[in-house]
């Protein structure tokens, strides 16, 4: 009898820890709100462009950025840092590597879920859905052998070049995923598409997708 009662205690507490377990691990989602977060990222970005010079892109990013905090479930995303990107357009390729661009953003986002865990290895970081409606500007700094402007091809490397002649605006709207990996650093990834123009004298739509690596401070 006193095997069988402290068996029976045995499994009640296991029982109870499980349970209080599972209360722990997540906090509850009527309570969680978006927090301030700043760090540093890694990221690939692809495009799709659409229309008369259709082409694919693909950007490699490293760069700071801030999320701010405007409401429970509302944050302004900005970043800003250097990129190089793989090209392909018609019979043109610039190959990786061949240009450097710097680049700066902003985003407003509206979380659509969010969870958080609270074990020490865990961090929220905003993790859940979002959307969100990216602006971003940027310019080459070096720029590549070729590049497409206006449906045509130009050779950038030549002394006519100058610093933030050609600069790149896009509008869009993406659906995204964040998923903390550890209380400091997380993954992310997003599609949608946006209108991009060149000096608002030429412009184009495309689809994109976008995969991000994180480390906050």
């Amino acid at each position: 009898k006193p095997m069988k009662k402290l068996s029976l205690v045995f499994i009640t507490l296991l029982f109870v820890l499980a349970v209080h377990s599972q209360t722990e691990v997540y906090f509850s989602r009527d309570t969680l709100k978006v927090k301030s977060l700043q760090g540093a990222s890694v990221e690939t970005n692809n495009f799709w462009e659409l229309g008369r010079s259709s082409s694919f892109n693909s950007l490699l990013e490293a760069s700071y950025f801030y999320e701010l905090r405007l409401a429970d479930r509302v944050s302004l995303f900005m970043d800003a840092g250097l990129n190089t990107s793989f090209r392909k357009s018609g019979s043109v390729t610039v190959p990786m590597f061949s240009q450097l661009g710097i680049f700066m953003g902003v985003e407003p986002r509206y979380y659509l879920s969010l969870s958080q865990r609270k074990s020490a290895l865990r961090g929220g970081l905003n993790s859940g859905w979002y959307v969100g409606v990216p602006l971003r500007a940027l310019t080459d700094v070096i720029p590549a052998s070729y590049n497409i402007y206006d449906g045509q091809t130009y050779d950038f490397v030549d002394s006519h070049f100058k610093l933030g002649e050609y600069i790149k605006y896009s509008a869009g709207f993406n659906i995204g995923y964040r998923h903390a990996l550890t209380n400091k650093l997380f993954i992310e990834g997003a599609v949608g598409g946006a209108y991009q123009t060149y000096n608002f004298k030429y412009g184009n739509f495309y689809l994109n997708g976008a995969l991000k690596l994180a480390y906050t401070f």
